[in-house]
């Protein structure tokens, strides 16, 4: 994977995140809000980069949690 393909998948998260706001309960909004701010600082970081440094290989971990609905 490289930049430009991790600058895609983290705008679909957050765009995933933004359409689960009005669902979000009301204790968990404030940690939602600060992963929303987390996520668009790393996007910004990743437009302001160039051509050929986004084409570089990423090296990413994606950790899959069962959800505590399906126990």
């Amino acid at each position: 994977m490289n930049y430009i393909t991790l600058l895609n998948k983290t705008e679909q998260q957050q765009k995933s995140y933004i359409d689960f706001l009005p669902y979000c309960p009301r204790d968990s909004f404030l940690k939602l809000a600060y992963e929303l701010v987390r996520l668009s600082e790393k996007i910004e970081i990743l437009k302001r980069m160039s051509i050929y440094d986004s084409r570089e290989e990423v090296i990413t971990y994606e950790e899959k949690k069962q959800s505590r609905i399906n126990l």
